[in-house]
């Protein structure tokens, strides 16, 4: 839906274009502003018997969707599909709310799905973009029509990283 309008009000209106991405930016700047150094989320490591909890404050997920966002949209993702499956957790929702603010279709898959009807949906998708779980790397290597494909585990961040650099040098295709 996001992406429609988004071709139509550009094609037919640009002030128009112009009002729906600074909507489209304001909603997770307005969620995450009061709450900055409150704790969005509580991330569980375990190594062997020691458990470690890392605490993500609202500020710090704005800035992570915001580096994601600026990367796929450095990558010409604007109104593109991005496939999001895996297990719920933080890069799960990096990865949906990043989408829906740089402008892209938002297309989840249900992580419980037969690999043969995950492969028919990629399919019938066909993204330009897929987020996925660790336990999702066989069958998304197999699909590989895909131009990319990040893995939740630790692409994600490699890919923040790419992001953030984008920022400092000048990017502002997320602001826009």
């Amino acid at each position: 839906i996001r992406s429609s309008c988004a071709s139509e009000l550009s094609s037919t209106n640009t002030s128009a274009a112009s009002s729906f991405a600074s909507r489209r930016n304001r909603i997770p700047r307005r969620s995450f502003g009061n709450s900055s150094n409150r704790i969005a989320f509580r991330i569980k490591h375990k190594d062997g018997k020691n458990v470690t909890y890392r605490d993500i404050t609202y500020n710090q997920m704005g800035k992570d969707i915001k580096a994601l966002s600026t990367w796929l949209l450095s990558k010409d993702m604007n109104g593109k599909r991005i496939v999001v499956v895996g297990d719920n957790c933080y890069e799960w929702v990096l990865g949906y709310l990043a989408t829906l603010c740089a402008g892209c279709v938002f297309v989840p898959l249900d992580k419980n799905l037969p690999k043969d009807e995950l492969m028919g949906l990629l399919e019938r998708a066909q993204p330009e973009c897929i987020i996925y779980g660790a336990n999702f790397e066989v069958a998304i290597k197999q699909y590989a029509k895909a131009p990319y494909t990040i893995c939740m585990k630790d692409e994600i961040y490699n890919v923040i990283s790419e992001g953030d650099k984008l920022i400092c040098a000048g990017n502002t295709d997320y602001d826009n």
